[in-house]
């Protein structure tokens, strides 16, 4: 390659000082969701060029002062570029991720701040590139090679044959993809953070997703310019009702109540019906608020390694109470072996423990009913399970390792048990008093109750943990009281 560093002196009274201009340009810029942002800077020419000299510059918003710059930042101390290589400054994020950063700071830059590297001091500077118009500012970003916001939660690549930079924005933004010095690229893409590679063969560039409606089949480089049809539907839609979602790798938007969030917050699950069918996981790193009660996401739908999910978040929304968004869920009392209908929905079962915590933290559940076998997971809340003791568990179900596992999401999620089939008088005690049904039970834990009143029609029925008083809004009738196993008659008073 033509080396391209020029050299300039400069007579000062009697000293002569040397200065190395070399002609340094930005190769890569970055403007990504969440301040992901980094710069790439190029060096052309075969010298090792020193970054003592040099700095990279901006204006925030609109310029104050028209054509000036008002941040100066300067490169590491004894920072150099090697010949043909490149200088990389990025925010920590993805200093921690990628090895090719040399320079992680606090790179605060938007889509409409314009940012320049120059050579020399804040008094006396030459400006070699410059990315935006130092002069005017948009609202939120300039458009690039005919991509509206092109600077804004987009990459832009430096074409290959591009060897300097360019202080004049209008001729390096171009107004098409042929005249333009740059490529634009979708939001936090980095596969050419690191390197300034020769990219000619990348044409043509555009969507490159089939399930998107602008799908290019020629191109081999996307974009960012992917839009994808409005499909409202429901989970159990989604779900398909069978082992794979018919809708597997195309954009959906659908709702639901949060069930549990993941640990560090790196997904999940909702539910929009208190049915079978109706939960999802979604695969994202949203923090969830405590006022906040579901999601509404356009996502795509994956399947990763057996569980239907909502992936590839393309938009994330909150809400807290709203009548359409919010139904009322009850846990879905199972009484079988999981499968595929309860997946990420939020289930409860009782029954004893017989094989406690494994080494990936697992127990298993035999349902008290029928012998049934249900693992459960400490995925999200860790509980030391005893063998041969009763537990009622809830939480949503999850899919891994070829099993489906519940997955209890606090300590609220595990309860004892009693389970005695032979209750006596001489354990239970039922009373009438003051048109209340009184029971007391000498066990501790959660106890199974129903009332009938003489016709047999139930008039009550749930669990109490040692005590209880119910309403029976009438005084002169007879009761029959079931606890567990036991039954009493009762007569009002």
């Amino acid at each position: 390659m033509k080396n391209r560093l020029s050299i300039f002196f400069i007579i000062i009274g009697t000293s002569t000082v040397l200065l190395a201009q070399a002609p340094l340009f930005y190769s890569e810029y970055s403007v990504g969701e969440s301040n992901f942002n980094y710069i790439e800077i190029y060096n052309p020419t075969d010298s090792i060029v020193s970054l003592d000299n040099y700095a990279f510059v901006y204006t925030f918003n609109e310029p104050t002062i028209p054509g000036e710059f008002e941040t100066w930042k300067a490169f590491n101390d004894g920072a150099v570029i090697e010949p043909g290589d490149v200088y990389v400054i990025s925010n920590s994020f993805l200093s921690q991720q990628f090895n090719q950063v040399d320079q992680s700071q606090f790179l605060m830059i938007h889509g409409n701040d314009c940012l320049g590297l120059v050579y020399g001091t804040p008094d006396n500077y030459t400006l070699l590139d410059v990315v935006g118009d130092r002069y005017e500012s948009p609202d939120i970003g300039w458009d690039v090679a005919g991509y509206e916001l092109g600077t804004n939660n987009h990459t832009l690549l430096r074409k290959s044959n591009i060897y300097e930079g360019n202080t004049d924005w209008l001729l390096s933004a171009g107004t098409n993809i042929e005249n333009s010095e740059w490529i634009v690229l979708g939001p936090d893409q980095w596969s050419f953070l690191g390197s300034h590679e020769n990219i000619s063969d990348l044409y043509p560039i555009g969507c490159t997703d089939s399930v998107a409606t602008f799908f290019c089949v020629e191109c081999n480089l996307d974009d960012g310019s992917c839009e994808y049809p409005e499909l409202n539907l429901s989970i159990a839609e989604i779900q398909g009702m069978s082992d794979t979602s018919p809708y597997e790798g195309q954009v959906v938007t659908a709702f639901g109540n949060i069930l549990a969030s993941m640990s560090l917050s790196t997904g999940h699950f909702i539910q929009d019906k208190d049915s079978l069918w109706s939960g999802i996981y979604v695969n994202t790193a949203w923090e969830k608020s405590s006022s906040t009660t579901g999601l509404i996401v356009t996502a795509k739908v994956r399947e990763v390694d057996g569980l239907t999910i909502l992936d590839d978040i393309i938009s994330l929304n909150s809400y807290t109470y709203i009548p359409e968004y919010s139904p009322v869920l009850v846990p879905l009392v199972i009484n079988e072996a999981l499968s595929e209908k309860h997946e990420s929905c939020f289930v409860e079962v009782i029954g004893k423990c017989v094989e406690p915590n494994n080494e990936f933290d697992e127990a298993v559940i035999e349902l008290i009913d029928n012998g049934i076998e249900v693992v459960i997971s400490s995925l999200i809340y860790e509980f030391d399970f005893q063998v041969d003791s009763f537990y009622r568990i809830n939480g949503p179900v999850y899919f891994s390792n070829n099993e489906f596992k519940i997955c209890p999401k606090f300590i609220n999620s595990i309860s004892p048990y009693v389970s005695i089939p032979e209750f006596d008088s001489l354990s239970i005690s039922v009373k009438v008093i003051n048109n209340h049904i009184e029971i007391e039970s000498q066990y501790i834990g959660l106890q199974d109750y129903i009332i009938y009143n003489i016709q047999g029609q139930v008039i009550a029925q749930g669990v109490f943990d040692g005590s209880i008083s119910i309403s029976t809004h009438s005084g002169n009738s007879a009761y029959i009281v079931n606890v567990g196993k036991y039954s009493q008659l009762v007569v009002g008073q």
